[in-house]
């Protein structure tokens, strides 16, 4: 008899479980995003999947200058992103060599506002799949808006190159951008189309007939140790590589951001 009292309590939960609006998200998220789990562990992720549309709900009411979104990323927790999406950047421990290249740029003659997607100057979003190798991503963004400010279209660089051929760094298991800033200097980057990214680190492929030189003049870099030096420096210079110290619940889930990295 209480077997089954329980059989039936089970089989009520589910039914009101399916016919809650978010179990209705959820379980049009898994078909979008190809997810399968075992009974067990998918109550541990819808309940995570819950938690983070919560707080892409509550994100999304706090901040105008992003959008938020659910993500291929959404059934999992902040810990388990970072350890297998966001471990592959160094930070810069040289802080001598930090000093000496950290501006605090003017404010005057801004616009208040710019947006340079609507110009044409940003590449769709990419994937580095579980490659540590978001250091590069970070610098091919940059790249990417600087050749359109420079030369009026947009190409796609290779983040593949770098990651196979800057002997400076370190791949998949990670680097630091002003090195790869460095390496493109020196050799030139070949675009997506011609050498495109895998997610692996093979060998090297980099044929220099194929290159392009991103750069209008000699190669400088520096640091911005504000979010408000980062916003006058999309306004002013247009071509920001956004590479944070640490990975965050809002940086996981962000779907858009207004103005250019």
């Amino acid at each position: 008899m209480n077997k089954f009292i329980l059989l039936l309590a089970l089989i009520s939960f589910t039914s009101a479980l399916r016919i809650n609006p978010l179990y209705t998200l959820w379980s049009t998220w898994k078909v979008q995003h190809k997810k399968a789990y075992s009974v067990v562990e998918e109550g541990v992720r819808y309940g995570i999947f819950v938690e983070n549309y919560q707080k892409i709900n509550k994100l999304n009411a706090e901040h105008d200058s992003a959008r938020f979104a659910l993500n291929k990323f959404a059934d999992l927790t902040n810990d388990e992103f970072k350890l297998k999406y966001a471990s592959g950047g160094f930070r810069e421990t040289n802080q001598r060599f930090v000093a000496a290249n950290t501006v605090i740029p003017p404010t005057d003659n801004l616009p208040d506002s710019i947006d340079w997607r609507n110009l044409g100057a940003v590449t769709p979003v990419k994937d580095e799949l579980q490659c540590g190798a978001c250091w590069i991503f970070t610098v091919t963004g940059l790249l990417e808006g600087f050749y359109f400010v420079n030369h009026g279209h947009l190409l796609s660089f290779s983040e593949q190159q770098v990651i196979e051929c800057d002997q400076e760094d370190y791949g998949c298991n990670g680097g630091f951008p002003s090195q790869a800033m460095k390496y493109v200097a020196k050799y030139g980057i070949e675009t997506e189309e011609d050498y495109p990214y895998t997610g692996t680190q093979g060998t090297c492929k980099y044929d220099h007939s194929k290159a392009v030189n991103p750069f209008a003049a000699t190669c400088h870099f520096f640091f911005l140790l504000s979010l408000q030096s980062l916003s006058v420096q999309q306004k002013r210079i247009r071509s920001i590589s956004l590479f944070p110290r640490r990975a965050s619940q809002s940086f996981s889930r962000i779907s858009d951001i207004l103005g250019f990295f």
